[in-house]
């Protein structure tokens, strides 16, 4: 997250940011929500469902499992494209700190720390060149 966050001012600069291919109103709409909630989200289900949920039974270990999750999850969903062992590594350091976290403290440490995680890729989903036109939604028929 520190090597992120020095990155920060690089990554807000306009021409960085005309790397990315534009985005609709709609897409920016949409990356913005799942920065935003995904991460707080995410504390909701594995520290305190599945930690609180699984503590009385296997005590500590419940901090393993959500770990396990987390990192299940993130691997199935991989939005950034192939995930390599040092992704994987990251996303379970920090699901490891977030558990220890709310196990010791309670939910509010981890909903912290994951919603800084996520604010370098919630800014630069705000601030990404947008394309001219209005948006369109098309559900499946």
């Amino acid at each position: 997250m520190a090597l992120e966050w020095k990155e920060v001012r690089r990554w807000l600069q306009p021409a960085y940011l005309r790397l990315f291919p534009p985005v609709t109103p709609l897409e920016r709409s949409r990356d913005i929500i799942h920065f935003a909630i995904g991460g707080p989200a995410q504390e909701y289900l594995y520290r305190y469902v599945v930690i609180f949920a699984a503590a009385p039974l296997i005590g500590p270990f419940s901090i393993l499992l959500s770990a396990v999750l987390f990192v299940a999850e993130h691997l199935v969903q991989r939005s950034a494209g192939a995930w390599d062992r040092k992704d994987i590594a990251l996303h379970a350091g920090l699901s490891l700190a977030l558990g220890s976290l709310a196990y010791g403290n309670g939910l509010l440490p981890a909903l912290i720390g994951h919603t800084l995680y996520n604010a370098p890729n919630l800014l630069v989903a705000a601030r990404r060149p947008g394309v001219s036109g209005a948006a369109t939604l098309t559900t499946p028929s």
